[in-house]
């Protein structure tokens, strides 16, 4: 696997890829995992929630928010196929 990665936000348009990311990487998903509460993320705070590409393939996203004082990581994901290399150092 070569190190040209690419870190970038989190688009609308990167909803399915995210979800089956996120599902094939064991994430128990919500009911806000859906288009309309995401479009809110993104009005919030969207340089909270990144995605990691390599070849316009999806390897990973982190999903953060931020109350003001304290922040989560609601979801951090790495593809099956990448884990183990060390990949998500790139993404926290």
């Amino acid at each position: 696997m070569s190190q040209d990665f690419s870190l970038r936000n989190f688009d609308i348009v990167d909803f399915e890829k995210v979800i089956g990311l996120w599902k094939s990487a064991g994430i128990i998903l919500s009911r806000s995992d859906n288009p309309e509460s995401l479009k809110k993320k993104l009005e919030r705070d969207p340089e909270l929630f990144i995605v990691l590409e390599q070849d316009d393939t999806l390897l990973g996203t982190v999903m953060g928010t931020y109350d003001g004082r304290r922040g989560w990581i609601n979801h951090l994901a790495v593809s099956p196929d990448a884990q183990g290399k060390g990949l998500d150092q790139i993404l926290t």
